[in-house]
C-alpha cells in the first residue's frame, strides 16, 4: 500500500478501535448464523412434538398415504395448544 494513502495514517492512529469494528462485523455475522441454527433446530423440535401429539391422538385407520399428509401438515404448523 503506497504511504500516500489518506486512510493508512488513520488505521494506524485508531489501530485498537478498527481492530474492534473488524472483530465485532464478524462476530455479528458468526452469532446470526447461531441464531438461524437456533431456529432451525427449535422448529425441528416442536414440528417433532406435533408430529407425537397427533400420532398419539389420531385414529389407527388412516392409510399411509394420509398419515404422512397430515405428518406434513402438522410439522408446519405452529405449536399445538
Amino acid at each position: 500500500m503506497p504511504d500516500s494513502f489518506l486512510i493508512k495514517e488513520f488505521l494506524i492512529e485508531n489501530r485498537s478501535e478498527v481492530e474492534m469494528i473488524c472483530l465485532t462485523e464478524y462476530n455479528e455475522a458468526e452469532t446470526m448464523n447461531m441464531f438461524k441454527e437456533e431456529g432451525r433446530e427449535e422448529g425441528r423440535r416442536e414440528a417433532a412434538q406435533n408430529l407425537a401429539v397427533y400420532l398419539m391422538s389420531e385414529d389407527a385407520s388412516l392409510s399411509e398415504e394420509e398419515e404422512l399428509e397430515k405428518a406434513i401438515e402438522i410439522a408446519t404448523m405452529k405449536k399445538i395448544n
